[in-house]
């Protein structure tokens, strides 16, 4: 702009009409692609609970352990009673009355 009025054919009036750059819009823009080569995002890594291996979180069908192998042994133990939740014995009601 000079002299404070817009030039005629509407270039440099910066909503990107002629000059180079493209026009505002409330729209976000989608996120750039990553550049051939250039590293790859972080993957969350865990360590299996059961054999202590290391392996992914994402895309993990079996997480938090690192196979279905470890998964349905951990699953047995449940099943079997290895794993259990340490509780005082509450009498039945029926034994107070004795």
């Amino acid at each position: 702009m000079r002299n404070g009025k817009p030039p005629p054919n509407g270039k440099g009036t910066g909503n990107g009409a002629g000059n180079g750059h493209p026009p505002e819009t409330s729209e976000p823009r989608p996120p750039a692609a990553a550049a051939p080569g250039a590293p790859k995002p972080a993957r969350r890594q865990i360590l299996c609970p059961k054999c202590g291996k290391l392996t992914v979180w994402e895309g993990n069908p079996s997480r938090p352990f690192c196979s279905e192998r470890c998964r349905l042994m951990d699953l047995g133990q449940w099943a079997d009673g290895s794993y259990a939740i340490p509780a005082e014995k509450v009498p039945d009601k029926g034994e107070d009355e004795e």
